[in-house]
């Protein structure tokens, strides 16, 4: 999609082709990636064993699309934007994901789980942390990449139960994290310690 822009830089490699009357998606995918911009975020998708949904909610909070009260509001769908599990904030990203009192409970027991001593913050500075502390090719790193996608998918499910009237707690939403977190890191046997 970040190429859509640069279309007239294909047409002379089209108009070859249909010349020929032969395509090459071979040739369309070199040209393709001699435009590609590099993503510094990219090992973060790669080799990530965590559920595929997970995933896409990591790709989705990465670009600032996931659907927050703050962002429905400036669509103009909602008129209220007060975060629903601490009731005093506006809901943005950095609020839901980190912020509130409630999910960063969630994040502090899922951090400390693996052993890691680390204080959420706003997403700017978390995207930072997580590029560099996963980047490494030790299983932790590993493991982390699976808990930060996990850990994103699992605080949007809890605010949607929230919002939708489900009961659900912090506690719950956590054992659930570890649970996955040590199912997916079990089913890659280089993730299992000894």
């Amino acid at each position: 999609m970040a190429v859509r822009e640069d279309i007239h830089y294909y047409q002379p490699l089209w108009d070859q082709m249909q010349v020929n009357s032969r395509f090459s998606m071979k040739k369309v995918y070199d040209r393709a990636m001699d435009v590609v911009v590099e993503v510094n975020w990219k090992h973060m998708i790669q080799k990530n064993y965590a559920r595929p949904r997970a995933i896409l909610y990591l790709c989705l909070s990465y670009h600032g699309r996931l659907a927050t009260k703050a962002r429905l509001k400036r669509f103009g769908f909602i008129h209220e934007d007060t975060c629903v599990q601490c009731k005093v904030k506006v809901e943005t990203i950095d609020h839901l994901l980190f912020e509130c009192s409630e999910t960063n409970k969630i994040w502090k027991e899922v951090l400390g789980w693996l052993g890691i001593n680390h204080q959420p913050q706003r997403w700017e500075h978390e995207l930072e942390w997580i590029k560099s502390d996963t980047k490494n090719k030790i299983s932790l790193a590993g493991i982390l990449k699976i808990c930060i996608a996990e850990t994103i998918y699992e605080v949007w499910c809890y605010r949607n139960a929230v919002i939708f009237g489900n009961n659900s707690d912090s506690m719950s939403i956590t054992k659930n994290i570890i649970d996955v977190i040590s199912y997916r890191g079990w089913v890659h046997q280089k993730y299992r310690k000894g």
